[in-house]
């Protein structure tokens, strides 16, 4: 009742609220994050590449890159699910996976189950993840839910085709 205004980061969420609070739907609004592709243009271009990635990028044809947590939320068990199914049938694809987090042991363990160890690099947390967003071909969301999917915006900066689940909210209202 005090606000003047109720900001959201998509136009799902503040749908979402308002089923809830419907009282509310004049003074909500929807704003989306901004992204400063100016910085990013050149944080993509600042440091060394960490050598793994570098051996791994000489051995592929074409690099799937995702960034995110590893919590189930990303679902990066369905993207090397799906990896291992391409890899069936698409010789010389990489994956690589920045980000660190709680099922980043369970991921290792589902690479060495598939036997994908040759062909996805899990590089664990990065300070700047642009540099590697931008050798590599293609960015791929999993994930089962998200509010506003930053690293889209990010990597279309660096200049990647995007590919996403179609989670309830994000990915669609800006891949659209």
């Amino acid at each position: 009742e005090k606000s003047d205004l109720i900001l959201f980061n998509s136009e799902y969420m503040r749908r979402y609220f308002l089923q809830n609070y419907p009282e509310n739907a004049k003074k909500s609004r929807t704003v989306y994050n901004i992204l400063d592709d100016r910085t990013i243009g050149k944080l993509k271009q600042e440091g060394d590449l960490d050598r793994r990635f570098c051996a791994f990028r000489s051995e592929k044809k074409k690099i799937v890159i995702s960034v995110g947590r590893f919590c189930h939320e990303k679902g990066f068990n369905n993207l090397i699910k799906a990896f291992g199914l391409l890899q069936n049938k698409e010789d010389g694809v990489g994956l690589v996976i920045i980000g660190g987090g709680s099922l980043m042991e369970s991921a290792k363990a589902m690479i060495q189950e598939g036997g994908l160890e040759e062909d996805v690099l899990l590089m664990g947390f990065q300070q700047n993840p642009y540099k590697y967003l931008s050798y590599c071909d293609v960015f791929a969301l999993s994930s089962f839910s998200e509010g506003f999917p930053n690293v889209i915006l990010e990597a279309m900066a660096c200049g990647l085709p995007v590919v996403s689940t179609d989670c309830p909210s994000g990915p669609a209202e800006l891949l659209s």
